[in-house]
C-alpha cells in the first residue's frame, strides 16, 4: 500500500499575476533537466557542508533536486503557496523574498556545518517551507485544494479535498520541527525545513508588522483577535485604544499642528493676514481641539490693523477673545473702537462694550471706557437704524 497527497491551487484572493513563480517553476525544471544532462558538472552548486564558505552555492543549490519526484512535488507546492505570496506582495517583492528566504537559509546551514565531515544539501525544499509559513501568517483562513492519492497493488484510487492553509501548513511544519527535535537537531531533511519556515515565518511577521502587505484584517493576528468579524467601524475603534496608535497619533498631531503654525507665522511676516487667518480655519477644521497659540493670534491681528484690513480682522478678534479672557476688556476695547469708528456699526460696538464691567477697570481703563461709551452713544443717536448681528 503506497499513498500521498499534494496541494494544486487555493482560493485565497490573487492582486498580482504570479510571473515570479511562473519564472521560478520553470527555471527549476530547466536547471534539473541540465543536472540529468551534465550530472557531474551541477554537483558544485549543491550547498557542501564542511568544506567552507560557498556564497554563490547559498543561490544555486536552491535550484538543484535530486530527482523527478523530488521536483514535481516541490513545483507543486512552490505554485501553490507562491500564489498565495506572490498575489498579495507582487513580482519584484516576491523576487526577493523567494531568494532572500534561500540565500538566508543556506547561508546559516552552511557556517552550522562548517565542521561536517562531508555531506551536501539541495533543493527549493526551505524556501517552500518559508512561503508555507508565510502563508501561514497573512492567509491562515484560505483554503488549498488537495489532491490524495492511495494505490494497493494496481487499485488507485484518489480524491480531492480541501483544508484552510492554517491546518495544512501547521501539521507539515509541526511534523518536520518534531522530527528535527527528534533527531537532536541533527542535519536532516526535517531540520533544512524547519530552517526555511523560521527564516519565512521572520520575512512574513516583519512584512506584517511594518505595513509592507495588506491582508485585509485576514492575517493570523486579526484572526485571533477577531478582527476579521468586524466592521470597519470596530476595527478603527479597536485600534484607537492601542497605546502604540494613540502615541503615533499623538506626534502625527503635533507635526501637523507644528507645521500650521509655521506655516501661519510665514504668512503673517509676508504681511498676509488674510491667508493666514483662512489657512488656521481650514486647519482647525480638521486637527481636533487645536487653537492657535494667543501670541500668534495676536500677531495676525496686528498685521490686519497694520494693513489698513479692519473688517477682515473682526473674526480673529473674536477668537481672542475667547481664547484670552483675562484681557477680554482691552480686546472689547478696541473691538469696539473698530466697530462704531471704522465700520461704522455702533449697535454691534455696543453689544460689545456693554459686557465689559467697569468696577474691574483701573483708573486709566475707566476713563478708555466713558470716552468710547460716549462715541458710541453719539454714533447710535446719528444712525438709530443700526442692528446687532451677533452676541459677542
Amino acid at each position: 500500500m503506497f499513498f500521498f497527497f499534494f496541494p494544486y491551487s487555493t482560493d485565497s484572493p490573487v492582486y498580482h499575476f504570479p510571473a515570479i513563480t511562473i519564472a521560478m517553476i520553470a527555471i527549476n525544471v530547466v536547471a534539473f533537466v541540465l543536472s540529468v544532462i551534465y550530472p557531474e558538472a551541477v554537483v558544485v552548486y549543491w550547498l557542501t557542508h564542511g568544506d567552507g564558505l560557498h556564497p554563490v552555492q547559498w543561490l544555486t543549490a536552491n535550484f538543484m533536486h535530486a530527482g523527478i519526484l523530488h521536483l514535481v512535488f516541490n513545483m507543486i507546492s512552490l505554485w501553490v503557496f507562491g500564489l498565495i505570496v506572490e498575489g498579495k506582495i507582487g513580482w519584484w517583492r516576491m523576487l526577493v523574498v523567494y531568494l532572500g528566504i534561500g540565500i538566508v537559509q543556506n547561508a546559516l546551514i552552511q557556517m552550522m556545518m562548517l565542521w561536517a565531515s562531508e555531506g551536501a544539501s539541495l533543493g527549493a525544499s526551505s524556501i517552500i517551507y518559508g512561503l508555507m509559513a508565510i502563508s501561514l501568517l497573512w492567509a491562515p483562513r484560505n483554503d488549498v485544494n488537495c489532491v490524495f492519492v492511495l494505490i494497493v497493488f494496481v487499485y488507485v484510487r484518489s480524491f480531492c479535498f480541501d483544508v484552510q492553509v492554517m491546518t495544512l501548513a501547521s501539521f507539515l511544519i509541526g511534523l518536520d520541527l518534531f522530527g528535527s527535535l527528534a533527531t537532536g537537531l541533527a542535519m536532516s531533511t526535517e531540520l533544512l525545513h524547519t530552517a526555511g519556515a523560521l527564516v519565512g515565518a521572520a520575512v512574513g511577521y516583519w512584512m506584517l508588522k511594518t505595513d509592507r502587505v495588506d491582508c485585509e484584517n485576514w492575517d493570523l493576528f486579526s484572526v485571533w483577535a477577531g478582527k476579521h468579524l468586524m466592521t470597519d467601524k470596530e476595527r478603527q475603534a479597536l485600534a484607537e485604544k492601542d497605546p502604540a496608535y494613540q502615541e503615533e497619533k499623538r506626534q502625527r498631531e503635533y507635526e501637523l499642528r507644528r507645521g500650521a503654525v509655521n506655516k501661519i507665522r510665514m504668512l503673517v511676516a509676508a504681511g498676509r493676514p488674510q491667508e493666514a487667518y483662512e489657512f488656521y480655519r481650514k486647519k482647525a477644521v480638521v486637527l481636533d481641539n487645536w487653537r492657535l497659540p494667543e501670541a500668534d493670534l495676536r500677531n495676525m491681528i496686528a498685521a490686519f490693523h497694520k494693513s489698513g484690513q479692519w473688517a477682515a480682522s473682526i473674526p480673529a478678534m473674536v477668537e481672542l477673545l475667547r481664547s484670552a479672557p483675562e484681557d477680554s476688556a482691552n480686546i472689547r476695547f478696541k473691538l469696539a473702537q473698530i466697530l462704531v469708528q471704522k465700520e461704522r456699526r455702533p449697535a454691534q460696538a455696543w453689544n460689545v462694550l456693554c459686557k465689559v464691567d467697569p468696577t474691574s477697570l483701573n483708573e486709566k481703563q475707566r476713563q478708555f471706557y466713558a470716552g468710547l461709551k460716549q462715541i458710541i452713544v453719539k454714533a447710535k443717536q446719528e444712525n438709530p437704524y443700526d442692528s446687532v448681528d451677533a452676541d459677542w
